[in-house]
Order: structure tokens, then C-alpha cells, then sequence
């Protein structure tokens, strides 16, 4: 086991495990917090997907860096197929509550740089905070090889990460414009656009109902975009 492999399972388990007893643990789904980045950012996903009419229901599909599943759950509400769904996660504890909660989704505890998936065998690729809690670069270059062998042509990439760095947290670095299409040079950019602002949780937990408006706000922290494997 390498260091960045070592230093991910380290930082999970003691800053980022969910107490699921706890409502008020941070990160549980039931705190402002969650609730706002959930429902803003799946705002957006219903509004990316309607403007590049992807049929869900038609293709393969997997989720690195799953977690407890919420992206693929999602994602099966609006189209997907369980049985064209997986998930794979370097920590044990989430792929088994999400097992527990989807039993019918294919679930691994894997790492991102080094798949068991056949070549060419997805048609689409979810990143959802991966690349950003990965700070070894080199790490980072194997899971976009890894991407690229288990990519079917024209196959895609869903992304959904930080741009810029969080100054409070040095267990996460911000993945700018440039550098992500250094690391994905092969892939045609079709849409990226700048979506929600990460200091906004000091709002909601104040005003709920605000979480919307700050969407519009000018200033964002996050990308989310899709991506086209080049023939």
C-alpha cells in the first residue's frame, strides 16, 4: 500500500466518517449542509443532462470514489438501471453501508488507480469529488489512465470537483481549468461551468431557504462538467 493510499484511508477515517445515529454529524444527510449541496448540485446534473439529452437507461455506468452511493441512487431516480450501475471505494466502511442500502448496485472496495474492470467496459465515468482529495499528482495521472482503458469510445466523463483550494483543509486541493485539461487532453470539454460556492454553509445553516439564490451568486468553488473520450 502506498503513502497517498495510506493518508486517504487515515484522513476518511477520522475526519469524514458519518455517525448515522447522529443527525448533526457533519456530513450526515440530514444537516443544512448536505442538504444544500445535494439539492444544488443535482439542480444542475437534471439541467446537464437535459441539455445533452443522455439517455441514462442505455448505458454503463460507474462511480469512482462511490461513497455511501448517494451519487448512483440519484442517478438511478432519474433513469439509470441498477443492474448497468457500479461503485467502487478505497474505504471499507462506506461500500459496506452502501451495500447495505443498494444491494442490487455492484459495489467494490478498490482502488481508483488500479480498476478489475474489463477495457472499454463503461460508458460513463462519474468523478464526484475524487480528484481533489488525492494529493499526489502521479496517483492522479494513473486514475485518468485507468479512466481511459476502461472508457469505451466516445464514452464520457460526468466531473464534479473543486476548483479552488479550501484554505481550512490540507487534505484537499483545488483542480483548476488548466490542469484538468492537462490530465484529460484526450477528452473533448463539452460543458463546464462553475456551480456553487463552498463558504455558503456559513448562510444555510442560517437561512435555509436561501440556498438556491446563492447559486447565482458570482462567485463559485466547483466544477461540474462533461467530458467526451475522442475516438
Amino acid at each position: 500500500m502506498n503513502k497517498e493510499t495510506q493518508r486517504l484511508q487515515k484522513v476518511y477515517a477520522q475526519k469524514y466518517k458519518i455517525d448515522w445515529d447522529n443527525s448533526n454529524c457533519p456530513g450526515h444527510p440530514l444537516t443544512p449542509l448536505s442538504f444544500y449541496y445535494h439539492q444544488a448540485r443535482e439542480h444542475h446534473l437534471t439541467k446537464l443532462f437535459k441539455r445533452h439529452k443522455l439517455k441514462l437507461s442505455q448505458i454503463k455506468i460507474l462511480d469512482m470514489g462511490c461513497g455511501y452511493g448517494h451519487v448512483l441512487r440519484w442517478l438511478i431516480q432519474v433513469g439509470a438501471l441498477p443492474e448497468n450501475c457500479s461503485g467502487i471505494d478505497l474505504i471499507d466502511y462506506r461500500i459496506k453501508k452502501a451495500k447495505l442500502l443498494n444491494p442490487n448496485i455492484d459495489y467494490l472496495i478498490e482502488g481508483a488507480e488500479s480498476l478489475s474492470s474489463a477495457d472499454k467496459s463503461f460508458d460513463l465515468v462519474c468523478c464526484f469529488t475524487l480528484f481533489s482529495s488525492i494529493l499526489d499528482k502521479a496517483m492522479q495521472e494513473k486514475i485518468v489512465r485507468e479512466i481511459n482503458r476502461i472508457l469505451k469510445p466516445g464514452g464520457y466523463i460526468l466531473w464534479y470537483d473543486m476548483f479552488r483550494k479550501y484554505p481550512r483543509n490540507a487534505d484537499l486541493a483545488g483542480i483548476n481549468k488548466k490542469y484538468l485539461k492537462k490530465l484529460f487532453s484526450n477528452f473533448q470539454f463539452i460543458d463546464l461551468k462553475k456551480v456553487h460556492f463552498r463558504y455558503a454553509h456559513r448562510l444555510v445553516k442560517r437561512i435555509l431557504l436561501f440556498n438556491l439564490f446563492l447559486e447565482y451568486l458570482p462567485i463559485k468553488s466547483h466544477y461540474l462538467g462533461l467530458f467526451k473520450k475522442n475516438d
